[in-house]
């Protein structure tokens, strides 16, 4: 039986591999992104610690491995989604009626421009074009994936133009 063993050249107690530098951005900088005020959500611990995760798992990702950037969207539509100004508010069924506030949903363009906002923070050596479209992707892929939802519904007000004609 012969075995191998692998040598990478080092004295032993030397490691040449110089970890990456991590930026984590403050909470105070994530919670303005996510426009998340004391009021919100009080702040509960577990809330913050969610959003905390989500620039970790993003800078995880390496080029090219969407399936991280994916869960870490995932995770921010599920924190976002707790937070009531981010909550469709819509017409009912007929437009009689007050108001209906969809919780625990939002809209997808919120989640791409936070979603955005903190991806470029997490990683700052990828170009704004890119992290565009990663993210822009990552929420296609989470959908089809089934990580998310995604359903239609009708923004329009009484005083909007229809569309219909």
């Amino acid at each position: 039986m012969s075995r191998s063993h692998f040598s990478w050249g080092a004295s032993p107690g030397v490691n040449p591999i110089k970890p990456k530098e991590v930026f984590l951005p403050p909470d105070k900088l994530l919670l303005q992104i996510c426009q998340v005020t004391d009021e919100d959500v009080q702040i509960l611990p577990e809330w913050l610690d969610g959003l905390q995760l989500v620039p970790r798992i993003i800078q995880a990702c390496q080029a090219g491995e969407e399936s991280h950037l994916e869960l870490a969207i995932t995770l921010l539509a599920s924190l976002l989604g707790q937070v009531s100004r981010h909550n469709p508010v819509h017409l009912p069924f007929g437009f009689a009626g007050p108001s209906v506030q969809s919780r625990h949903w939002i809209d997808r363009d919120t989640l791409e421009r936070i979603g955005k906002q903190i991806t470029g923070l997490a990683r700052r050596d990828r170009k704004a074009t890119h992290v565009a479209f990663e993210v822009t992707c990552a929420i296609d892929q989470a959908v089809e994936l089934g990580f998310l939802e995604q359903k239609q519904y009708d923004a329009w007000r009484p005083g909007m133009p229809s569309g219909s004609g």
